[in-house]
């Protein structure tokens, strides 16, 4: 049995089990989480022998979501690298069966973007998705704090000027960090939305500062454990008729990891 939102697969990050991922696998298992999203150093080293790490998911009946990795947009002097790394990646995808890369648009590198700066950002996402759309894999950019794609209108500015089958992977946390309507803006894009990055942000107190990254406003936790409009985000995505998948990213609660992710699916099981 998979758990299901409504039409949407419910997935979660192995992120947080860090080294213990087959720790993870098996309480996600457990949980009836029969998809997971990994990053790609985890899979790079099973490559040349990908039997191994397909042979791991089959002992826990799991299957991948996704990858995430890094597109590294703002870093055009670097493009030529890039683009070789991406392909080399779209290419270990096909081969483990995984359909569906998760892009992180890379550090800001500079507090101001020029219009050549935008000019090559979209330039580049062009050509890293035209690399993995050659393999048949779906690439989506995942909207991200600090990175050079995080406000609502940055979000904006790239869909609307990129090839309309590269999607789009919001995260309610980075989001609301960056200030955005979050409901707005997955309504507006929910046809081209591959996945949700499911968590529960707050804002952060005074006696966290000091242990938080510089400018932080918000601090992320279990479904449940924040301050966002789930109950209006979860609704959203139901009239829409979203099937994609539903993420679930516990990688800052202070839950140990499988505990999060059960205080999350019951909080889904309510909404």
């Amino acid at each position: 049995m998979t758990v299901y939102f409504g039409r949407s697969p419910v997935s979660c990050q192995l992120t947080p089990w860090g080294k213990e991922y087959g720790r993870g696998l098996g309480e996600l298992a457990a949980l009836d989480v029969r998809f997971v999203e990994i990053g790609s150093r985890l899979l790079l080293p099973y490559e040349g022998r990908i039997a191994q790490w397909k042979e791991k998911l089959e002992k826990e009946y799991q299957a991948v979501s996704g990858v995430f990795e890094f597109g590294h947009f703002a870093n055009w002097a670097k493009r030529r690298e890039i683009y070789l790394h991406h392909d080399r990646l779209a290419r270990l995808l096909l081969a483990a069966g995984i359909d569906m890369v998760i892009l992180g648009p890379g550090i800001r590198l500079s507090r101001s973007c020029g219009i050549e700066d935008q000019r090559n950002m979209l330039a580049m996402i062009t050509e890293i998705h035209k690399r993995y759309s050659y393999y048949g894999i779906r690439a989506g950019i995942h909207p991200h704090r600090s990175h050079c794609i995080c406000t609502s209108e940055e979000v904006e500015y790239v869909m609307e000027r990129t090839p309309p089958d590269l999607g789009l992977v919001p995260d309610t946390g980075h989001l609301a960090e960056a200030g955005a309507d979050i409901r707005e803006l997955m309504g507006r894009y929910v046809s081209r939305t591959l996945a949700v990055h499911l968590k529960d942000a707050r804002e952060v107190r005074e006696d966290e500062e000091s242990r938080t990254s510089s400018g932080r406003r918000m601090r992320y936790t279990e479904l449940g454990g924040g301050e966002l409009p789930l109950s209006s985000i979860l609704r959203t995505l139901r009239e829409y008729k979203y099937a994609g998948y539903m993420t679930l990213e516990m990688d800052e609660t202070l839950l140990p990891p499988a505990e999060a992710v059960k205080v999350s699916l019951s909080v889904l099981n309510k909404a």
